[in-house]
């Protein structure tokens, strides 16, 4: 009579995986991989099992984020000595990423300018203004691991000022003429200052409101913003004087005096004011001719009296 014979069916795991069969002593047994039952039957004296088995290949989690290599440096510009607009042109350098299992992790990088800019992560060049920046550096692999790194650029403006048309008015041979021995004043236009990075830099100089009788050097200065100095070649101012000095007051009409003495009569001398366009009274020089075309009798300084003998004389 047939006898029917059963198995318990069962799961099962395997790291590998496989397939045969064999066969002797009535049986016949089949392997293979997935998921399966065990099940047998017999019929007579016949058995006939076949078994299955669960195979599975189990990876394991990437937690690892993508590491910056070689890691990025900070980076110093300056904007270039004329320069037609006020900015350094930075080389940003290309992004180099590793990561464990992404060859190509996506990466961004943005310049924390106002607005924002996106940089290429390949590197490129661009013209930044003066100042200190940000580059934030994001790379992310395909497993959602993420990366950030930050490096520093500082723009600094050392390009010096201009200063240009620098006045001459008193060149050699059209020097001013004196005016009052306080000083003269002399106009000077004052030159052209200029920056590229500052547009009101601050122009200093040397000048006087009154000029000496002499040379006077006065120095110009062009200072922007960053405190860049530019010196421009000096003015000199010449101021000359040219004019003799001329009667202010004092000076008396003929007179007669009386002749008290056999050897002459002692006469005062009259005071004279006197001024100039470039000395002041006490910085003249004062003398006394009496009798210029006769006896010539020179004084210096002037006596505040003379003995003058009988007849006319002449004092000068």
């Amino acid at each position: 009579m047939p006898t029917l014979a059963s198995a318990q069916s069962q799961a099962a795991q395997a790291q590998s995986s496989g397939g045969g069969a064999s066969s002797g002593g009535n049986f016949r047994h089949i392997t293979s991989t997935g998921l399966g039952m065990a099940v047998g039957r017999s019929e007579g004296g016949n058995f006939v099992a076949y078994n299955g088995f669960l195979a599975r290949s189990v990876a394991s989690r990437d937690t690892r984020a993508p590491v910056f290599d070689p890691p990025p440096q900070n980076i110093q510009a300056t904007v270039a000595q004329n320069a037609a607009a006020c900015s350094a042109t930075v080389a940003f350098p290309a992004v180099r990423v590793v990561d464990n299992r992404d060859p190509n992790p996506v990466v961004t990088a943005v310049l924390s300018t106002q607005p924002p800019r996106m940089l290429n992560p390949a590197g490129e060049m661009v013209a930044v203004p003066p100042g200190s920046y940000d580059v934030v550096l994001t790379a992310t692999d395909r497993a959602g691991n993420r990366a950030q790194a930050t490096y520093r650029v500082v723009v600094t403006d050392s390009t010096l000022p201009t200063l240009a048309n620098v006045p001459n008015p008193t060149p050699v041979g059209g020097e001013a003429e004196a005016t009052s021995p306080a000083g003269t004043q002399v106009n000077l236009a004052a030159p052209t200052c200029s920056d590229v990075c500052d547009a009101a830099p601050v122009l200093t100089s040397t000048a006087l409101a009154r000029y000496p009788l002499g040379d006077t050097n006065v120095d110009w200065a062009c200072v922007d913003a960053s405190g860049n100095r530019a010196v421009a070649a000096r003015t000199v101012v010449r101021v000359r004087d040219r004019l003799a000095p001329t009667v202010a007051g004092g000076a008396p009409a003929d007179f007669a005096a009386n002749c008290n003495d056999p050897a002459g009569s002692s006469v005062r001398v009259p005071a004279i004011a006197w001024q100039d366009n470039g000395a002041n009274a006490a910085q003249l020089e004062l003398s006394l001719i009496v009798d210029p075309a006769g006896a010539n009798q020179a004084f210096s300084p002037i006596p505040a009296n003379v003995t003058l003998t009988g007849g006319p004389h002449v004092l000068r």
